[in-house]
């Protein structure tokens, strides 16, 4: 990928970026801090690379961040511009940081996450973030029977799962008639050889992009 720099209003670039995951921080009770200070004059950079970096270091932070707060700085250091994001997340413990990029390991006891909205045409959402297994999949279960409640449809957004096993299948397969399933390219496949995208609508999104599903 070839970079193209271009002067930017940083500051303002980053806070609209920011923005895009207000709603979804807030849905998930969490606090959100936005504090991007004007800098003196514009900064060049790739305004698609920075999204990019912006927006992945986001949804990392939405998807191990069960409580407390995330946050969205910009500053300067001598004669750079200095960005931050910070989260109260759950982090990664010492003893898990040698096999930090060990294809398919898993940190064992990840928690997860499951909240409720809408979509603006009024479609309930439930939206699962973390890990579904065997120790969670009843409160998977018990989440998606309350978000239905009565109604015939439901957008079940798997976006922000890193991991989904076949007690986290067999609960979508009980409601597959009712739901429409948001996931990325990478989750995507496990989706489609159990044969759950066969039998109701799925829509794949690119890692990072959580919030970019049917509207």
């Amino acid at each position: 990928m070839q970079a193209r720099y271009e002067p930017v209003n940083l500051a303002a670039f980053t806070a609209d970026l920011a923005s895009v995951f207000r709603s979804a921080v807030e849905r998930a009770g969490l606090s959100y801090q936005v504090d991007c200070e004007a800098l003196p004059e514009p900064v060049y950079i790739d305004r698609e690379m920075w999204e990019k970096v912006v927006l992945n270091l986001l949804s990392n932070a939405l998807k191990f961040t069960f409580d407390g707060t995330i946050s969205v700085t910009l500053g300067t250091e001598d004669t750079h511009a200095v960005p931050r994001i910070a989260d109260t997340g759950t982090g990664v413990a010492a003893g898990e940081m040698p096999r930090l990029f060990e294809r398919f390991h898993r940190i064992p006891n990840a928690r997860s996450r499951f909240s409720t909205g809408q979509r603006p045409d009024g479609t309930p959402v439930l939206t699962a973030v973390g890990e579904i297994d065997m120790s969670n999949a009843g409160r998977f279960r018990q989440a998606l029977s309350r978000a239905l409640d009565g109604d015939t449809r439901i957008v079940v957004d798997l976006a922000g799962v890193e991991y989904l096993d076949s007690a986290g299948l067999t609960v979508l397969f009980t409601h597959a008639a009712h739901i429409e399933l948001v996931a990325t390219r990478l989750l995507a496949p496990v989706l489609t050889i159990s044969g759950l995208a066969d039998i109701t609508h799925l829509h794949e999104i690119d890692p990072g992009a959580a919030g970019d599903g049917p509207q």
